[in-house]
């Protein structure tokens, strides 16, 4: 690994104190895989707006770094430690589209003090994704599981849908994506009937 890209990295989780959030409603990478010992190292901020969640704030903002590393052949990993978010990619198709299998989770805990006392929160999430790209664009299906544990009280969101994005760039590469998803609504809370995220990751790949 370059000494450039120890540097971007470092940088990277310094802008990363930022980071908030309760899930991951897009993805900033296309269907091509790292060969394997390469690391990428990225900046990404997203901005979300989802069910409240129990907590009547819908609007969700992230910002922090990410780093992908090919482990093997057609497979690569990437963690977001600001967001306690990590995947593992599987790619199954190679040629002028690739087609690749994503499956990342995320886990997010959060302690609030008002006039009632404590209140816990967590969230765990699961995002299965079929993806695919060609040298310019991706697009894919993904799904978002969602579950709320607030205190005692439990919530789970499942939401399907779609991802489109852009990639520019070779060695740094600008990638612009957006998510469109359907909540399916739950017995605890009335949902809205959709969840979106846009945003974009700055990577930086070895050469």
């Amino acid at each position: 690994m370059r000494k450039a890209c120890v540097w971007e990295l470092l940088l990277c989780v310094m802008l990363g104190i930022m980071a908030q959030g309760c899930g991951v409603y897009t993805t900033y990478q296309t269907a091509r895989v790292l060969p394997p010992g390469h690391v990428a190292p990225a900046l990404e901020l997203g901005l979300g707006a989802a069910p409240a969640l129990d907590d009547g704030r819908p609007w969700m903002f992230d910002m922090g770094p990410a780093v992908r590393v090919g482990i093997a052949k057609n497979i690569d990993v990437g963690v977001r430690p600001t967001l306690l978010y990590a995947d593992v990619k599987y790619r199954f198709l190679r040629g002028p589209q690739d087609g690749a299998f994503d499956l990342g989770v995320s886990y997010w805990p959060k302690t609030n003090t008002d006039w009632m006392g404590m209140d816990y929160n967590q969230d765990f999430g699961l995002y299965p994704m079929v993806l695919f790209s060609a040298a310019h664009y991706f697009y894919g299906a993904r799904l978002i599981y969602i579950r709320h544990v607030r205190n005692d009280r439990v919530s789970n969101y499942l939401m399907p849908g779609v991802i489109v994005g852009l990639s520019i760039g070779r060695g740094f590469r600008f990638l612009p994506a957006a998510g469109l998803y359907y909540c399916a609504p739950d017995h605890w809370t009335r949902t809205r009937p959709y969840a979106f995220g846009i945003g974009f990751g700055l990577e930086l790949q070895q050469q």
